[in-house]
């Protein structure tokens, strides 16, 4: 739980905005949606390399609007982006070549922030339904089918799938006992279960997984004073590990497969980022 360095800022042009993406399946690039002074801008896909620093920009369509960063690798040559404006909403395949955007399966709740996470083979997308029938489904992009796997809304943005394909993990408000609890869903043998429970407004975003799949890392809001992130083990929820970065408190954060960088949104605006490496 100590910090060895501090975050450092991911030094691209900082008057333009950034929304942290994912990290490659290697490990070694973070790619972000970036998109200059609103409104009316054309907003980009930007893939940096962690080893040297470079950054390639891949502009996206006029009037194509990627709000909130969501995105997720599929190959090595697509990605698959949310949209946001009159003629693009839903998820749309990317391709990084060409630049052509197309759209990517019908999941029937179309929203205008789309929260989604796929699997590491980008083979499975799990989506949070918030419109119709709130709830997480499970889609298949090559067939176009659905499978229900939990009903009840979850908080925006909190899914997480587990580095071996197993669990999803998530937060969901109880209004009736006034909780936040951390679920973990099987998706095996669909079983579910509640690994810890906290008064309302204790926990938040993020939400991730370890790399080692043995624990989840989450927001904490103990205090004014005492905001960071918890590391709650799987084997013994009760004692979390505080780890003690504010500026990364309901914010989006994403780990690295290997579990040696995670980047986050910060700044007065989250509009920054930064990343940290255990190297």
């Amino acid at each position: 739980g100590e910090l060895l360095e501090d975050p450092v800022m991911v030094d691209s042009i900082s008057i333009y905005r950034n929304n942290v993406g994912t990290w490659s399946r290697d490990g070694d690039s973070l790619m972000y949606v970036q998109f200059k002074s609103m409104p009316g801008a054309r907003e980009s896909l930007v893939i940096r390399s962690i080893k040297d620093h470079k950054e390639r920009e891949i502009m996206f369509p006029w009037y194509f609007h990627n709000k909130i960063g969501t995105v997720a690798w599929t190959s090595n040559s697509a990605v698959i982006v949310d949209g946001g404006s009159s003629d693009h909403i839903g998820l749309h395949t990317f391709d990084l070549k060409s630049g052509e955007i197309t759209a990517a399966f019908d999941h029937g709740d179309k929203g205008f922030f789309q929260r989604f996470k796929t699997n590491r083979t980008g083979s499975e997308f799990f989506i949070e339904m918030r419109r119709h029938q709130p709830g997480i489904v499970s889609m298949d992009p090559e067939t176009n089918s659905s499978t229900r796997l939990l009903d009840g809304a979850v908080v925006a943005a909190s899914t997480c799938v587990s580095p071996d394909d197993r669990f999803l993990a998530f937060l969901r408000n109880n209004p009736q006992n006034g909780k936040t609890i951390i679920e973990i869903l099987d998706l095996e043998n669909k079983d579910l279960r509640i690994l810890t429970s906290h008064d309302q407004g204790i926990l938040s975003n993020p939400l991730v997984w370890a790399s080692d799949g043995n624990s989840l890392v989450v927001g904490v809001n103990l205090s004014e004073s005492e905001k960071g992130l918890w590391s709650v083990s799987l084997d013994d929820p009760s004692n979390p590990i505080f780890i003690d970065l504010p500026d990364a408190v309901n914010s989006t954060l994403v780990l690295s497969p290997d579990g040696r960088h995670f980047a986050y949104q910060g700044g007065t605006i989250r509009g920054e980022l930064f990343y940290l490496t255990s190297e």
